[in-house]
């Protein structure tokens, strides 16, 4: 395996596991993972272009249909995230990553001026008016600077977050606010027992972030400061539902032992949660 060196410290990184052919590399000093050796970028373009959205074997299994109501919610509850950490009224939203663009639509209705980037031409077809329209798919095809940036779900698919991060910065203003959603190492499975975190899927998932990395990694790359990192995903059945992929009375059991060991102090709550949820502020001097 060729050497890999951390984005955020540029030590070398060391493995950890391996997931099918792909080894997963580890800096311990900013707790952060990646795939050693990165897929092609046809590799990825064909993976994106199989029916990702509708249950082609990696991604969602009807994004565009019964998922749909899921989307909505989460876009609701992060325009709200955006409010409280004092969003503008008519700012304009720029989400990388959009798919067909809920969270656009959300952000359309409350007001705001949208635009939304998304490689899948898939996606970009579901989406609807006044969304629709304002999608492009490239982020070479946009245009003017803007007061938020939204990746939900997004930065652990690109294989080079921090030049892609890069090209976002430049269209930023000073104070835009920054959103963004990634699953997080800092749960039970994926510290203790990582084969059985579902996370850990490449070519799907390329990068692995705890809250402490992706913090680093929004800094270093938009000029930010971290606001907020909060819970967008919580599991409590560590074994049965996450480990096993199992439901029912089993796992709403070790769920309930799971968070009276949260409630107690015995446990820290983030050992629970697969996704963060991280608000930032870009900086006014540069």
């Amino acid at each position: 395996m060729t050497a890999v060196a951390c984005a955020l410290c540029g030590r070398g990184m060391k493995k950890r596991f391996r997931v099918r052919e792909f080894e997963i590399v580890r800096c311990d000093r900013c707790d952060l993972e990646r795939v050693a050796e990165m897929p092609s970028d046809e590799a990825l373009a064909q993976l994106y272009a199989s029916g990702y959205f509708a249950g082609g074997g990696h991604g969602y299994e009807d994004y565009f249909g019964r998922e749909r109501a899921i989307a909505d919610e989460k876009a609701r509850v992060r325009m709200d995230a955006l409010e409280r950490a004092g969003l503008s009224a008519g700012a304009r939203v720029l989400e990388v990553g959009c798919a067909d663009g809920r969270f656009l639509l959300e952000a359309a209705r409350r007001g705001h001026r949208v635009c939304g980037v998304e490689w899948s031409r898939e996606a970009r077809e579901a989406a609807v008016e006044p969304v629709r329209s304002k999608l492009v798919a490239e982020m070479a095809a946009v245009e003017g600077t803007f007061d938020v940036f939204a990746a939900f779900d997004v930065i652990e698919h690109w294989r080079e977050p921090e030049s892609a991060l890069a090209r976002v910065r430049e269209r930023l203003r000073a104070g835009a606010l920054v959103a963004v959603v990634v699953p997080v190492i800092d749960n039970a499975n994926a510290r203790w027992w990582p084969r059985s975190w579902d996370q850990y899927k490449p070519p799907e998932h390329l990068w692995f972030y705890s809250r402490k990395s992706i913090g680093a990694m929004i800094e270093k790359t938009l000029d930010a400061e971290v606001l907020s990192i909060e819970c967008a995903w919580r599991r409590p059945s560590r074994v049965i539902n996450v480990a096993l992929a199992r439901r029912g009375l089993l796992a709403r059991a070790e769920a309930a032992v799971w968070t009276a060991l949260g409630a107690a102090r015995w446990m820290d709550p983030a050992r629970l949660e697969d996704s963060a949820l991280l608000l930032a502020r870009v900086r006014s001097q540069r």
